[in-house]
């Protein structure tokens, strides 16, 4: 959970146990509030998770279009052009930036993760 948003959450909550003293407006606002803080962490959640999949389906599909090409190039002649190798470098390199992103995208959903459910101290 987004450290902002904890705090928010928290002084909703020390609020709510303020607020339950002075009456059933006040508490009825506490519980407004809450609820409003609970539904936007939710909303930035599945915001993220959209990004996620989508950069996901990004990656899969360049994947996909660099093993085509090198498939496809098999059959051709092997000296090839000088426009070839240079083509087939881009590739690589493509996929490797490819690579690289998708290991950034797993490294930060684990650290999202870990945010929302951390482990407990001893």
């Amino acid at each position: 959970m987004n450290p902002a948003l904890f705090r928010i959450a928290a002084g909703a909550a020390l609020g709510y146990f303020i607020l339950k003293k002075a009456g059933k407006p006040l508490h009825r606002l506490a519980v407004n509030t809450t609820k409003g803080v609970l539904d936007i962490g939710g909303c930035v959640a599945a915001t993220g998770n959209a990004v996620y999949h989508g950069w996901q389906d990004i990656v899969e599909e360049a994947k996909t279009e660099i093993e085509e090409k090198r498939v496809s190039r098999t059959g051709e002649n092997a000296a090839g052009s000088v426009m070839d190798k240079v083509s087939d470098n881009v590739a690589g390199y493509m996929h490797k930036a490819a690579e690289t992103i998708e290991n950034m995208a797993d490294r930060m959903e684990y650290r999202d993760n870990r945010e929302e459910n951390p482990v407990p101290s001893e």
